[in-house]
């Protein structure tokens, strides 16, 4: 697995832990996405809004924050 990730990132010319941060910061943050919106409900009363907490590293912030509104394929990032 390591050479695979490892000729990816030669060939993107980014360092792999950049990749690596890159891959991370879209997991987690549609990870959040799913949640906040799973939560979401309608009962009797109306809508019932959900708050979704994570808890992640400093560094991950800006590319979490960047990226919110893009949709990110889990799967692909898995690959």
């Amino acid at each position: 697995m390591y050479e695979a990730l490892h000729g990816l990132s030669v060939a993107a010319g980014v360092p792999l832990n950049t990749m690596l941060v890159i891959k991370e910061n879209g997991h987690v943050k549609q990870k959040l996405k799913v949640v906040a919106i799973a939560g979401n409900a309608c009962d009797v009363l109306g809508y019932v809004p959900s708050v979704a907490v994570g808890v992640v590293g400093i560094g991950h912030m800006p590319g979490i924050i960047a990226n919110w509104n893009e949709t990110t394929d889990i799967q692909q990032l898995l690959q």
